[in-house]
Parts: structure tokens; sequence; C-alpha cells
């Protein structure tokens, strides 16, 4: 005898196949994204993302932290690290605010769930116009 399987068994599992074959279209499509984000003004770009370890209380969440960009004349060793990537507070030059702002808007509006899948979870994504490098990052 065989047993019928449930209708709520059968979309369980459209579900889950459609939810994969999203994962494998968002995968091929985000990392080019994030590199045409790159122009003349924002030559590259950094951010951090992680879950953190504690919240005070609150539940830990994944999250994609502020944007550091590298754009022309600032040297290798300024910036917010000293490491030639800056969030752009110490620059008047509005272009450059508003490319940094442009970038920072269109990574805030890549849902979280999609960087966390591709890009990872403890890591800082270094992006070009070339690639994007994901390296470790320690954070509290």
């Amino acid at each position: 005898m065989t047993k019928e399987q449930h209708p709520l068994q059968a979309l369980i599992k459209e579900y889950n196949e459609q939810k994969e074959a999203l994962r494998k279209k968002v995968e091929k499509q985000l990392k080019p994204y994030l590199q045409s984000l790159c122009n003349d003004t924002v030559l590259a770009y950094r951010f951090t993302c992680y879950t953190p370890y504690f919240a005070d209380g609150d539940v830990c969440e994944f999250g994609v932290n502020e944007i550091y960009a590298k754009y022309p004349g600032i040297p290798d060793d300024a910036g917010d690290y000293e490491d030639g990537y800056s969030s752009g507070y110490e620059t008047e030059d509005k272009s450059i605010i508003e490319a940094i702002r442009a970038v920072n808007k269109a990574i805030q509006e890549i849902p979280e769930d999609f960087i966390q899948q591709v890009i990872g979870d403890g890591v800082q994504a270094t992006i070009t116009k070339d690639g994007v490098e994901i390296e470790e990052y320690e954070h509290d």
C-alpha cells in the first residue's frame, strides 16, 4: 500500500526547489553587480559582514556594515583605518561623498541573506571592477 503525499509536502518540496534555483541565480549575478558599482570615482570599496556574537540580550542577526571606498587621490595610508579606504567623512569633495553614498544605497537594497549566502559570514569583502576578494574578519 502506497501512502499518498500530503499537499503540504509537495508545496514544501516545490518551495525548496525554487529557493535553490533562486540561490543559484543570485550567486551568478551578485558579484558582477557588486563589481559594476566601481567607477572613476569609487575605484574600489570594502565592507565587513557578520553575525555578532553578542547583542546585549537582543537576537544576534547577520548584518552588512559601513562601506569604505578607495577613490582617486587618497593615499594608501589614509582613511578611517589607515588602509587607503575611507567612509568619505574626511573629504569635502561632493562627488566622492555622493559616489560613496550611492554605493552604500545600492548595497543596502540587496537583501542581506543574499550577501550572506554569496559573500559569507564573518568576512571582509573588497570589491574592484576586476573582482571580489573575500577574507576572514575577526569581530567582537
